[in-house]
């Protein structure tokens, strides 16, 4: 899997996410309207804090990502240049979030704003025709597959794979997480802190199942 890292405190990217800031980058460098979509835990929000990062030098100002309700509720918030929006697939119906679009694009500095959320999103567009034939880039981002998230446990933890552990907990995790991007990082990241804190621990299945357990009630 080739990844991307920008910086140590940050997950890499997988190739299906690599391959989709790189389309953003060149939809906001043309300008327009973009749309990002991907189930819950995806790395859309990751993706667009990325592209955020990328663009506050250029925009002078922060230009997201801003969560849907956010502009809805403050009319008078207007990023400048580029606006990422998140969420966007909270929108009450198709005509608020045509309302929130062409009152940024109205904005004259607005010139790239990009729509990212779930598959609602698209539902949402195509009950706004105009809306919809404006936009000039679709992206994708998906589950992992299992070699994936192998790759990416072999990143993280190569003491794991010493051990001849690898693909087996790599196997389990992603059955566990659904191949989900966040849930597939929170397992890692909890593998990682078991063995810095017990370097001799022997992990087993049971052991993914319990932290997995655990995650779930804490995001519940």
């Amino acid at each position: 899997m080739n990844t991307e890292l920008l910086s140590p405190d940050e997950p890499p990217l997988v190739a299906a996410q690599q391959a989709a800031i790189a389309r953003l980058r060149d939809a906001i460098r043309r300008g327009g309207l973009a749309v990002l979509c991907g189930p819950a835990g995806s790395g859309k929000t990751m993706l667009l804090a990325r592209l955020a990062s990328e663009q506050a030098a250029v925009a002078g100002r922060p230009c997201g990502p801003f969560p849907l309700r956010q502009l809805v509720e403050e009319p008078d918030h207007r990023p400048q240049r580029v606006a990422l929006i998140d969420d966007a697939h909270a929108a009450l119906d198709a005509a608020e979030l045509r309302r929130v679009v062409d009152r940024l694009e109205r904005h004259a500095e607005s010139t790239a704003i990009v729509l990212a959320g779930e598959g609602r999103l698209l539902t949402l567009l195509a009950r706004q025709p105009d809306l919809e034939q404006r936009v000039r880039l679709r992206a994708v981002v998906r589950a992992w597959s299992e070699s994936e998230t192998l790759s990416l446990l072999t990143a993280a933890l190569p003491a794991v794979m010493d051990r001849g552990e690898g693909p087996q907990l790599a196997s389990r995790i992603h059955e566990l997480a659904a191949g989900i991007p966040r849930q597939v990082v929170r397992l890692i990241d909890t593998v990682g802190m078991v063995l810095a804190a017990e370097p001799g621990h022997d992990l087993s299945v049971d052991d993914l199942e319990t932290f997995h357990r655990r995650l779930f009630v804490q995001a519940a």
